[in-house]
C-alpha cells in the first residue's frame, strides 16, 4: 500500500505478500512527481510461509536502498486489519488524500477481502482516491511460468566437490534452507531456488533436482 502527502510518499507493505511491484510503482510514482519516498514494512511472526516473508523483507531492503528511500522500518504487526488501522490512522492525522493500494488477490472470494479494506479507508476518507495495483502474493514471477514457493533444502551430500542438490528435507547436516519455484511445463524437479544468504536473494536454476549456476531471475516490475 502506498500513501501519499505532499512532496513525500509513504510506502506501506505486508511482507507476507511479495511486494516488488508495489514498492517499484511507488518509487516511479515519487520520481515523476519530483517527490521522495521513505517505505514502511509490516510483518507478522504468525505468517505460515516463513521463508517467503524473510525472502522478500531483504528484497524489498535491497530494492528500497537502490531506489533511493529517505528511510525504511520494519514493525511487526499482528494481522492485516492491525496494519490497515495503523496506515489509516497515519494517513488521518497527516491529512493524506490519495492512496495506492496492491491487489494480491486473484480469485473473486478473496477480492471481496480487500475491498473491505477499501472501505475501512473510505468510510474514514470519503473524498480519498484509490487507485489498485495487481499483483502475486506468493510468488515473484509474473509470467506465470513457476508455481508458488516451496520450503526446501540443498546441500552437498558426497563431500566438498560435488554439486549441490535439491531435497524436501534436511538430509544433511550442512544443509541450506531454501524456497523452490518449479517450472509448472516440466514433469521433473526443474525450476528456481531462492537463497538467502548475509541478506542477499541469490536465484539458482535447479535441473533434475541439481542445482546448475546462478541465474538472473525476472521477476515483478
Amino acid at each position: 500500500m502506498i500513501i501519499r502527502r505532499k512532496n513525500h510518499l509513504l510506502i506501506g507493505l505486508e511482507a507476507n505478500s511479495y511486494s516488488r511491484r508495489v514498492l517499484l510503482k511507488g518509487a516511479l510514482l515519487a520520481k515523476s512527481l519530483g517527490y521522495t519516498f521513505e517505505v514502511y514494512v509490516f510483518y507478522s511472526t504468525l505468517y505460515q510461509h516463513a521463508m517467503f516473508m524473510i525472502l522478500n523483507i531483504y528484497e524489498i531492503k535491497k530494492l528500497s536502498k537502490r531506489l533511493g528511500t529517505t528511510n525504511l522500518s520494519i514493525q511487526e504487526s499482528k494481522n492485516e486489519r492491525v496494519t490497515i488501522k495503523r496506515l489509516t490512522s497515519y494517513a488521518k492525522r497527516h491529512q493524506i488524500t490519495e492512496i495506492v493500494v496492491g491487489n494480491n488477490y486473484r480469485n473473486r472470494l478473496r477480492k471481496t477481502v480487500w475491498f473491505d479494506k477499501f472501505n475501512y479507508i473510505l468510510r474514514r476518507f470519503p473524498k480519498v482516491a484509490i487507485t489498485v495495483i495487481s499483483s502475486n502474493r506468493l510468488n515473484p514471477f509474473e509470467s506465470g511460468d513457476y508455481e508458488n514457493g516451496k520450503s526446501a533444502y540443498i546441500s552437498r551430500l558426497n563431500g566438498v566437490k560435488s554439486k549441490y542438490t535439491l531435497n524436501f528435507k534436511p538430509i544433511h547436516q550442512k544443509a541450506y534452507q531454501v524456497l523452490f519455484f518449479k517450472d509448472k511445463k516440466s514433469n521433473f524437479v526443474d525450476g528456481l531456488v531462492a537463497l538467502v544468504r548475509k541478506e542477499r536473494v541469490i536465484y539458482f536454476k535447479v535441473i533434475n533436482g541439481e542445482i546448475v549456476g546462478t541465474i538472473k531471475a525476472k521477476r515483478q516490475n
